[in-house]
């Protein structure tokens, strides 16, 4: 074999560590497509031997060197302002207008360009939103991520040739741009200072964090980058997509994207002719909550509460809506016990918390709503009614009602004021109402309750706005963690084990 040529185990070797280190998918089939911008890489840098380069790259190299040669030559940066008109139309007369509405207390919005390349499309974010005068004197957020630093390095600078002009209005072009010498134009400070780029690998998957800037995003533009990881990859990425957004905010795919995403929270919305999806919407709040009981004894004769605290854990949340069947069935089994009995509400618990398990939310949302209305309060321990409540909660949060939630989340640790777990539920229930302020109290309680609970220190790093007080609760993290043997599963961590939870602190802290 020549010094010209490539050979397969190398380009396998090559393959894996993309899939590695930047997340991206070549199919075996694909090794031409490697070996093609291997060719490129061998004619930009001169490479006498190609084989004894990647072979140095991928077992001699330093990590941070080798990161930023395989994103030189394996990312794309192919852009220009306002890509697609249909979109930028529906962003300025759809998407903005319904998030001023949204925001309107706060006066507060958030975009993200992922990846944003050399910046056209988060310039473009920008410019649309200073040409809405509905959104003067508003806190205005606009991030711009990329893997390649070089593209970065080029959205910062802010100077760009007549490439990159393609689909854009002379009126605008006069208004934020200024000509140079070389063909180049360079954009305006006041639009320049709009932004903020950083460097983020999406298949790292270290967002949302607060010291990411990738927390409570209104739009998230996400185009082109999906289709080069493979199915497992994007399945996390569009979940963590979904968690950076707010509540009825929006994520854009490109066209050729829109059928792999498969997302219970995520859907497309009818009314918008490009490829948006909305974020789960809550329903208008109503006078009376649904699924609030009538005033009765429950509320008036709670014994005060003297066990101690302990913790239990709750089955993962279950996607979709139960279809409503009649109850009666589930309540035989309890409708013997009279509702001054204390076995009562505990026996309602146990067959709640079995439909539950078994996806039958709306089942055990009657039967604890009958259940509260007829316990009796004066015979029942705080924990037990309290339990009920949490369990309702958790139901309504499973439907996407997270005012019912948030509701039934209170009441019941007003009624039981010792369990961790319940405030830990509480405070992401206000993370997805998009209430940093108080899922930070909440989080603080649960400490205060439990100082060993892993969860709400890696949680309270990521919504603390002050980065030293974030840093210090990932050290907590870490250090809990480190205690713990590596395949020890970390309670409310979704399945995850101590020793990956540990990696992903490590990743978030730039270590």
């Amino acid at each position: 074999m020549s010094k010209q040529e490539i050979s397969e185990s190398i380009l396998l070797q090559l393959r894996r560590q993309l899939s590695d280190d930047l997340g991206i998918y070549f199919p075996k089939e694909q090794l031409s497509d490697i070996r093609r911008i291997v060719a490129r890489m061998k004619r930009e840098r001169n490479l006498a031997d190609p084989e004894s380069f990647l072979t140095w790259l991928l077992n001699s190299a330093a990590v941070s060197e080798r990161f930023e040669i395989l994103t030189e030559f394996f990312t794309i940066g192919e852009t220009y302002f306002f890509r697609d008109s249909d979109v930028w139309k529906t962003l300025a007369n759809t998407l903005i207008p319904e998030r001023i509405k949204a925001n309107s207390s706060k006066k507060e919005l958030k975009l993200w360009s992922v990846p944003c390349s050399t910046g056209e499309e988060a310039y473009s974010m920008a410019m649309v939103v200073d040409e809405m005068p509905l959104l003067t004197g508003w806190s205005i957020g606009i991030l711009g991520t990329d893997i390649n630093q070089e593209f970065l390095d080029v959205a910062e600078n802010g100077i760009y040739r007549a490439w990159s002009f393609r689909n854009f209005s002379e009126r605008l072009y006069h208004k934020y741009f200024t000509s140079q010498p070389g063909k180049k134009s360079v954009i305006s400070d006041s639009i320049q200072k709009m932004v903020h780029f950083s460097k983020l690998n999406l298949a790292k998957l270290n967002f949302p964090t607060s010291i990411t800037n990738t927390t409570n995003v209104d739009i998230i533009f996400c185009r082109n980058v999906l289709i080069y990881f493979d199915e497992e990859l994007r399945k996390k990425i569009i979940q963590q997509l979904y968690s950076a957004l707010k509540p009825g905010g929006f994520l854009l795919l490109a066209a050729s994207e829109t059928s792999i995403v498969d997302h219970p929270g995520l859907y497309p919305d009818k009314n918008i002719q490009t490829h948006f999806f909305r974020k789960g919407v809550v329903a208008p709040v109503k006078k009376e909550f649904p699924g609030t009981v009538k005033k009765s004894h429950l509320f008036d004769c709670l014994k005060k509460e003297t066990e101690t605290k302990r913790k239990k854990s709750f089955r993962k949340k279950v996607s979709g809506r139960s279809k409503t069947k009649n109850t009666n069935k589930n309540i035989e089994n309890v409708s013997s016990i009279p509702s001054c009995e204390k076995q009562y509400i505990v026996e309602v618990n146990a067959a709640a918390r079995k439909l539950y398990t078994k996806n039958k939310g709306t089942e055990a949302e009657g039967l604890l709503l009958q259940a509260l209305e007829k316990s009796d309060a004066a015979c029942s321990s705080p924990k037990d009614i309290a339990e009920a409540m949490q369990l309702l909660a958790r139901i309504y949060a499973d439907h996407g009602n997270l005012e019912s939630a948030c509701h039934w989340a209170e009441k019941g640790v007003e009624t039981y004021k010792l369990n961790p777990d319940d405030y830990f539920f509480l405070s992401t229930v206000y993370q997805e109402r998009g209430d940093a302020k108080q899922a930070k109290k909440l989080l603080q309680q649960v400490l205060f309750l439990d100082p060993d609970f892993v969860m709400a220190y890696f949680y309270l790093a990521q919504i603390e706005t002050d980065t030293k007080k974030a840093v210090k609760h990932f050290q907590n993290t870490e250090n809990l963690l480190k205690q713990k043997d590596s395949n020890h599963i970390v309670s409310h961590g979704d399945g995850m084990t101590a020793g990956r939870l540990l990696e992903i602190v490590n990743t978030m802290q730039g270590q």
